[in-house]
């Protein structure tokens, strides 16, 4: 198989990715975040190896639970349409 038959595309909630993204190094790729290929004002859809996009979704896991951190309520609630999003696109 090719790297690109190992790559997972999702779309989740621009608000989230952009804090995600923010707060994570881009080492490379497999190494850092997953890619961004297309993106409006409300959504991103992102590709990602396997272990990039469960780094998103334990990140998102994280943030969904506002006990967790001291962020504002719209961050927990973007991570938790991700986590759902993220849910959808790997059938959890």
């Amino acid at each position: 198989m090719t790297d690109a038959e190992h790559m997972i595309t999702a779309k989740v909630p621009a608000g989230f990715w952009n804090d995600h993204k923010d707060r994570s190094p881009d080492n490379g790729p497999g190494v850092g975040i997953a890619s961004e290929i297309r993106a409006t004002g409300r959504s991103v859809v992102i590709q990602g190896t396997p272990a990039q996009i469960d780094g998103l979704l334990s990140d998102a896991v994280y943030y969904a639970d506002q006990d967790n951190h001291d962020a504002d309520r719209w961050l927990t609630d973007s991570a938790r349409r991700t986590v759902a999003a993220l849910h959808r696109v790997l059938g959890s």
